[in-house]
């Protein structure tokens, strides 16, 4: 064992005096060696020197990363690598982490911020808001005048298209006299008792209650 150790040592002193390296002269002795193994290659530290890349604090005999080539204390990884969620603001502990909107979150921590239920599968950004689908329907989508539901926008293109007469919003398919079924392509229409006629089924329903 101390031979293989001793043939270790000359042979990291020999690419140390190639590299022109200077600042590690003292030999590794088991009593001071650190050791780990990676993709099949041993590496070797003296224990002081087996530090934190980023803090300085030891990582000898504790839990590290190597994180783009760099060793890493716990601390430093999870708070200054992975960051904090930026709804609580602690730090990550480990890889499940949601990134959205140019932010990252803990999975409980990604919520509808009306409602505050969690997202999970789909969710709609606004303001710089994160909201589930019923929230933002609610929030921000008009209601149709004639049938009383939401105006949802066109399948595939994200746009609403409503038509909008006397401060009120429609369905396309809305927009049509009550009686007959015509759409108001002229956006001439009669408006009696919050339904919509146009002006020969208004005339006719207007003569027969008059009888």
């Amino acid at each position: 064992m101390f031979d293989e150790l001793d043939n270790l040592q000359a042979s990291l002193a020999k690419d140390l005096s190639m590299l022109g390296t200077q600042d590690f002269k003292e030999p590794i002795i088991a009593m001071t060696a650190t050791t780990y193994t990676r993709d099949g290659v041993q590496f070797i530290f003296h224990q002081a020197c087996f530090t934190c890349e980023m803090c300085a604090t030891s990582i000898d005999g504790k839990q590290f990363y190597l994180s783009e080539g760099k060793h890493l204390c716990t601390d430093c990884y999870h708070d200054k690598v992975l960051g904090r969620c930026d709804t609580c603001g602690q730090p990550f502990v480990s890889s499940a982490i949601i990134k959205a909107g140019g932010k990252q979150f803990h999975p409980p921590c990604f919520s509808c911020s009306l409602c505050h239920k969690q997202l999970r599968d789909t969710y709609i950004e606004k303001n710089d808001k994160f909201m589930c689908r019923e929230c933002y329907e609610s929030a921000f989508l008009p209601l149709c005048s004639t049938c009383g539901t939401r105006i949802l926008p066109a399948e595939g293109t994200g746009t609403i298209v409503a038509v909008e007469w006397k401060d009120k919003k429609y369905h396309q398919d809305c927009f049509a006299c009550k009686v007959c079924g015509k759409p108001f392509d002229d956006l001439k229409a009669v408006a009696h008792n919050d339904s919509l006629y146009c002006r020969e089924c208004f005339e006719d329903e207007a003569t027969q209650n008059a009888v």
